[in-house]
């Protein structure tokens, strides 16, 4: 059974007709092609801020500007509590919130015992949800 990678790049080469001796049809790249971006987010569920680099270039030992020049750098995009204000999480618009200042006040019991006495938003007690229903 052919890998669906395989099938999928047959697929590509049979709708774009190229011939078989192009180079084209090796990469499996055509000019009209378009790449569809991926985004990489790192979410930190430690209580303490991240202290760890951001950017390949960060993690080189190699420091002269002129080699570096020609790496790409790769840089995070990291979630991280401890260094989200309370203003930003307070924005997100799901449970995500809860969570996120649970950690990051995981280590500080006067703001942990000011979050769990805080009574649910309104909308968890909308008379439309079940209790346990994942849908609004």
């Amino acid at each position: 059974m052919p890998s669906p990678k395989i099938t999928w790049l047959t697929t590509h080469r049979e709708a774009k007709q190229c011939s078989s001796t192009s180079g084209k049809y090796l990469t499996g790249f055509y000019k009209d092609d378009r790449l569809i971006p991926v985004i990489t987010v790192v979410v930190y569920f430690g209580s303490d801020t991240w202290n760890a680099p951001r950017s390949l270039h960060e993690m080189l030992s190699v420091r002269d500007p002129e080699i570096l020049s020609l790496v790409p750098d790769y840089r995070i995009n990291l979630f991280s509590p401890a260094e989200i204000k309370d203003e930003k999480l307070d924005k997100l618009q799901s449970n995500l919130k809860e969570v996120m200042l649970f950690i990051k006040y995981s280590k500080d019991k006067r703001k942990l015992q000011e979050l769990t006495s805080q009574p649910p938003p309104a909308s968890a007690h909308s008379s439309s949800k079940q209790p346990g229903s994942l849908t609004p």
